[in-house]
């Protein structure tokens, strides 16, 4: 079931790359059948019907919890969020929270305007 899970996350596009995961990694995206083999003689594996059926009910209930977290996601986002505009050759203070600097006791909290 966790093969499944991880498949199904790392082949979904996200948000903010607009690919999946293994696309970003290695430039292509897997394909799994969307219909698996159907024609499954009951007599040959007794087991593979029971199993087909189990990837199916798995592959519903992870559409329907990425789409809840993304509702989710999405609705925590917007209540914080403030859309910010800029006009063109305005100024703006750099954060200098990923800079590293000499001395981190006399590093300012933002740098410029640029």
């Amino acid at each position: 079931m966790l093969a499944i899970a991880e498949f199904a996350y790392n082949n979904s596009q996200h948000s903010s790359t607009r690919i999946s995961p293994f696309q970003a990694l290695f430039g292509y995206s897997p394909s799994l059948p969307l219909m698996l083999a159907d024609d499954v003689h009951e007599h040959d594996v007794p087991s593979a019907r029971e199993r087909i059926r189990k990837i199916y009910a798995a592959r519903a209930v992870l559409d329907c919890n990425l789409a809840a977290a993304t509702v989710s996601q999405k609705k925590h986002y917007n209540k914080k969020h403030i859309p910010i505009k800029f006009a063109l050759e305005e100024w703006v203070m750099l954060s200098s929270k990923n800079i590293r600097f000499r001395s981190s006791k006399l590093t300012p909290p933002f740098i410029g305007p640029f």
